[in-house]
C-alpha cells in the first residue's frame, strides 16, 4: 500500500445542545425538572487516503478514530467447523470466527472493516428532578450516554485471572455450542491481538448518579431542643447503572485501557443542624 502524497482532510462537525428548566409550586407540592443533552458527530468529508484501500476500509465518511476490526461472526463448535470456513493460520475449535469479507477464501488484513463509530459518544444528557412535598423533598440526577463503543479485552492467564462472565460461557470440548471463545494467556492467541468486533462493545447506559431524600422537622419541634433549623436525611451516589453491552466495566469511564477500578456506591445518612 502507497502512502498518500500530502497529509490534508476536511472534517464535517455538526451537532445540537438543549436545556429545559420547569419549576411549578402548588399547595403543598413543588416540582422542578432540568433536562439537558448534547447530540454531537462528525465524519471525514476528504482526506488524501492511501491508493489501494478497499471501500469496506476507508475511513472517508467515517468518524474521526473510528477503528478497523475483523468482524467477529461466531466461535469454532468443532475441527470440523474450521474445516469448512476460511481462518487464521492455526486456528482451532474454540477459537474466534472472523468473517471473510472479500470472498477470497482467506483471512487476512484486507479482510478488516471500519467501524461506523468511534469511543466518542454521539449523545450525552442529564435529568435532574427536585421534588417536595410539605416537610417532605426528594431529589435525583439521572445521567446518561449512547452511540460509542469500546474496546475490552482483559490480559488473562498467566498474568491475571478471567472475568467470571468470561469463565462461566466460555468454549470449551464439554460446552462447544459457548458464546465466549476458548481460555487464552495475554495476548499470545490471534483472535486477541487482532482486533476485532467480539471485543467491541457499545457504551450505552443510563445511571442513577445521585439521589437524596429529607425531612425537615417543623420549627415548632425544633425549637423546643433548641435548633433553628433540622433536617434529616438519607442519599446514595452510583446506586444503579443500566448499560445493556458494558457488565463488566464502568461504562462511563471509556478515556483509558478499561482497566480502571470501577465506582463504589455510597449511601449516607446525615442530620443538617442550625442554632
Amino acid at each position: 500500500m502507497v502512502l498518500p502524497d500530502e497529509n490534508l482532510g476536511k472534517v464535517q462537525n455538526q451537532g445540537v445542545d438543549f436545556n429545559i428548566d420547569y419549576r411549578r409550586s402548588f399547595k403543598d407540592f413543588r416540582l422542578g425538572i432540568n433536562l439537558n443533552g448534547v447530540y454531537a458527530k462528525n465524519k471525514i468529508l476528504f482526506w488524501d487516503e492511501a491508493p489501494g484501500t478497499p471501500e469496506w476500509q476507508k475511513s472517508t465518511g467515517k468518524p474521526i478514530d473510528s477503528g478497523l476490526y475483523y468482524e467477529a461472526i461466531g466461535i469454532f463448535k468443532d475441527q470440523a467447523a474450521v474445516d469448512a470456513y476460511p481462518h487464521w493460520a492455526g486456528a482451532r475449535p474454540g477459537d474466534i470466527i472472523f468473517k471473510d469479507v472479500n470472498g477470497d477464501n482467506v483471512i487476512d488484513g484486507n479482510d478488516r472493516v471500519r467501524n461506523d463509530k468511534s469511543r466518542t459518544p454521539r449523545f450525552t444528557g442529564g435529568l435532574n428532578v427536585d421534588l417536595g412535598y410539605k416537610d417532605f423533598d426528594l431529589s435525583f440526577l439521572l445521567q446518561g450516554a449512547m452511540g460509542g463503543v469500546f474496546y475490552q479485552t482483559t490480559e488473562s492467564g498467566d498474568f491475571a485471572n478471567f472475568l467470571k462472565s468470561f469463565y462461566d460461557n466460555r468454549w470449551t470440548e464439554e460446552n462447544p455450542d459457548a458464546d465466549f471463545p476458548r481460555t487464552y494467556n495475554r495476548s499470545n492467541e490471534y483472535f486477541i491481538n487482532q482486533q476485532n468486533t467480539f471485543w467491541l462493545h457499545k457504551t450505552d447506559y443510563i445511571r442513577l448518579k445521585n439521589i437524596e431524600l429529607g425531612y425537615t422537622v417543623p420549627s415548632i419541634w425544633s425549637k423546643k431542643i433548641g435548633v433553628e433549623h433540622l433536617r434529616v436525611y438519607i442519599n446514595a451516589y452510583n446506586l444503579l447503572t443500566i448499560s445493556p453491552d458494558m457488565k463488566d466495566y464502568d461504562p462511563e469511564n471509556t478515556s483509558g485501557s478499561g482497566y480502571n477500578y470501577p465506582l463504589n456506591k455510597v449511601i449516607n445518612f446525615g442530620v443538617n443542624l442550625t442554632f
